[in-house]
This record gives structure tokens, C-alpha cells and sequence, in this order.
């Protein structure tokens, strides 16, 4: 009986351990996480960006290509009002949030939207301000 309450002591021991080591680590991420979402999203801030825009029948294809200093940011592009003409787009970026190399990386990034209309061209903004992109028409079949 003396072994099973010794074997039972170790467990409540190492099973004490546990609880304090991960409630201590998802606190910290749940503070970074915190922290994240308060600073958010904000406008791509690299000023070499090329945009692309492709239109086929009434599919809108945009096409973001540039450089993170990083290989942690997260790119993506979204839309501001669709029912505007032109209609007008934001590309966004979220800062890496963990430690990672300074290595410049290449990103490539794209959306697709249905519109009612054709358009000619898209206004897309970022941080160095507004981009006015030619939408190339493709045949339809």
C-alpha cells in the first residue's frame, strides 16, 4: 500500500507540474496573441509592389507581387466597396509576431470577386497610397 500511495504522489506531482507549465505558456501566448490583434492589420508598407488585374465574362482576378523584408508577414488583399467604379481594394499585411530570419522573400498574393459590371481599371491601396491598375479583358467563352 505504501508503493501505490508513493506512485499516486508522483503522478499528483507531475500532473501539478504540467498544469503550471502550460497554463504559463498559453498565458504568454495568449498575451502575444492579445497583442497581435491590437496592433491588427495594417496597409502593406513596401512601396515595390506590382498589381495585376484580369477580368473574364464577370470574374475579377487580382494579382498582388512584391517583397516582405521577412519571411513571417501575412499579405492579403481585400475590398473596400465593390459597388464603386472604379472598384477600389486595400492590400494588407500582418507583422510577424515571432522571432524570423532577415531575409528578404518574395510573395505573391491574389483575390477573386464577381462583378456585375465590366471595368476598365481598380484602384488598390496601400500604405504608399493609391494604385490605379488597367484590368486586362480576356475572351470570354
Amino acid at each position: 500500500r505504501g508503493k501505490m500511495k508513493n506512485k499516486y504522489s508522483c503522478l499528483t506531482g507531475l500532473l501539478c507540474f504540467c498544469i503550471i507549465f502550460f497554463s504559463f505558456d498559453s498565458k504568454s501566448a495568449e498575451s502575444e496573441k492579445k497583442s497581435d490583434e491590437e496592433a491588427g492589420p495594417k496597409l502593406y508598407s513596401n512601396c515595390n509592389t506590382t498589381f495585376y488585374a484580369l477580368q473574364d465574362n464577370f470574374l475579377l482576378t487580382i494579382i498582388a507581387r512584391g517583397e516582405h523584408n521577412t519571411p513571417g508577414y501575412a499579405a492579403w488583399i481585400s475590398f473596400t466597396n465593390i459597388d464603386m467604379i472604379p472598384p477600389e481594394f486595400l492590400l494588407n499585411e500582418r507583422l510577424p509576431f515571432r522571432a524570423v530570419p532577415q531575409v528578404i522573400t518574395p510573395f505573391e498574393v491574389s483575390t477573386k470577386i464577381l462583378l456585375r459590371d465590366r471595368v476598365d481599371k481598380i484602384i488598390v491601396h496601400d500604405s504608399c497610397g493609391q494604385h490605379k491598375v488597367r484590368v486586362l479583358q480576356l475572351q470570354g467563352y
